[in-house]
């Protein structure tokens, strides 16, 4: 009876860590997609600014062919970049679109239901960690291990009684009662009866035995099957931990590259308005300043992803589990 229930609460344990291990991955998904999201409408703004940039370099253009500054190419050529802009605008549009209703998909909402965007000031995150303690703060908190151990306890506990099926079954039996043709309660007339039945299968041996191997060999690959699981992990933890790293350089880079990109402009804007730069170097100026713009948005939410991915792998993110370990 003992080993029967310990097999019930340890099938229990391993069904809510794989419970808890779902709602770990949802989570993480739900912070990916929100990123997307985040990511998509911060692109979507800045096209906006730039449509701002390239109607001030249609009229510019237009005023230096009125003052025969520059020929009336320069003109189709900024009507030119316009348009692709609108373009790029559309597919911004369906880009965040798409990555909102996902995201509500994920949280089981209207697809089409508004999402509150927050600033990156508010963002979480999460100091530099070292890549010894991120492994084992995974070992110690990932539910597949709980998942598994419980299965492998609930496996041993199996293996306990398939041994038991070689004990005796004892049985205790009493009698008792009244004998002689009346009713009467004396010494005499008492009668009583005890006594115990051992009752044991002695023709079931080898399937007995083979109950054991088979509940053993189960046992056995339980735990092979957490040797593996440990290194899986370890290689995850690994793997999150040199992408976070490299994720944080890149927003460092990038953010290095808008700033020179923003200056670079600025003085080529100033240069073409005066009629003293080419518009192709214009042009170069002002796409390598979007790019850049384009790659930071990319850089600072990939790097919020990362963090996602992360918190997952090492099992970081508080959750609400219903029951305790025990």
């Amino acid at each position: 009876i003992l080993y029967n229930y310990n097999i019930k609460k340890n099938l229990a344990r391993a069904r809510e860590a794989e419970r808890n291990a779902f709602k770990r991955q949802l989570v993480a998904e739900i912070k990916t997609a929100y990123f997307g999201y985040l990511k998509a409408v911060q692109i979507e703004h800045l096209l906006n600014e730039t449509a701002i940039l390239l109607r001030e370099n249609l009229r510019v253009s237009k005023s230096l062919y009125r003052n025969h500054k520059a020929t009336e190419e320069v003109v189709f050529r900024a009507q030119a970049e316009l348009s692709e802009l609108k373009q790029q605008k559309a597919e911004a549009g369906k880009g965040r679109e798409l990555t909102a209703a996902y995201f509500n998909f994920l949280l089981n909402r209207p697809l089409d239901e508004s999402i509150i965007e927050v600033a990156d000031s508010t963002l979480g995150s999460l100091k530099d960690i070292d890549l010894a303690e991120a492994e084992n703060r995974a070992l110690a908190h990932r539910e597949e291990f709980e998942q598994l151990q419980r299965s492998i306890n609930a496996a041993s506990n199996n293996v306990s009684v398939a041994k038991t099926e070689y004990l005796p079954g004892i049985s205790f039996v009493f009698d008792y009662g009244i004998q002689g043709e009346s009713y009467r309660f004396s010494k005499e007339a008492d009668f009583w009866m005890a006594s115990v039945v051992l009752q044991w299968n002695l023709f079931n041996g080898f399937q007995d035995k083979a109950k054991v191997q088979q509940a053993r060999l189960e046992e056995q690959k339980l735990k092979t099957k957490q040797r593996e699981l440990q290194k899986q992990i370890l290689l995850k933890v690994r793997e999150a931990h040199h992408n976070l790293k490299v994720a944080r350089r890149t927003v460092i880079a990038t953010n290095e590259r808008l700033n020179s990109a923003k200056k670079s402009f600025q003085i080529v804007n100033k240069k073409y308005s005066q009629g003293m730069a080419p518009q192709i170097e214009y042009l170069d100026a002002r796409t390598s300043f979007t790019n850049a713009g384009v790659n930071q948005i990319i850089a600072r939410y990939d790097l919020q992803i990362r963090l996602a991915e992360f918190e997952r792998v090492i099992a970081d993110y508080p959750l609400q589990k219903n029951g305790k370990d025990n």
